[in-house]
């Protein structure tokens, strides 16, 4: 009976305080940060053809999508690249990423209309259309 007492004590301290620190995954919702512009870094991401987001819609590389942590999903959102002054107009259609720092992941077309797909990663503003 301790054992199992002593194992629930160890689990349940260990990811209460580890988890906060080694992932990122924001909230599940949009709260009042999620209103205004955000600064960060924007990647891009591609799937095998059988990804499907929580929407249940496949991926399409063709498609302008992005994921973002707080924005609520099937919401549209304007992503700025600040080094050449392009925008794209995206639905979000995903959570994530879930790395730090990084404030949204495009889909290949969004990303290449607003910079080069070997860069990877740049920095970009992302601001949801009301």
């Amino acid at each position: 009976m301790w054992s199992i007492f002593l194992r629930f004590l160890f689990f349940s301290l260990t990811f209460s305080f580890v988890t906060p620190f080694f992932f990122n995954f924001g909230a599940a919702v949009a709260n009042s940060e999620s209103a205004e512009r955000q600064y960060g870094e924007c990647s891009w991401y591609e799937a095998d053809s059988a990804f499907r987001f929580p929407s249940g819609q496949r991926l399409n590389p063709n498609v302008l999508y992005a994921a973002h942590k707080t924005l609520p999903l099937g919401s549209l959102a304007i992503v700025t690249n600040p080094n050449n002054g392009k925008t794209v107009q995206v639905t979000i259609t995903d959570r994530g990423p879930l790395v730090y720092g990084r404030i949204a992941a495009l889909s290949k077309a969004a990303f290449s209309a607003l910079g080069d797909l070997d860069q990877k990663v740049f920095d970009c503003y992302v601001a949801p259309v009301k």
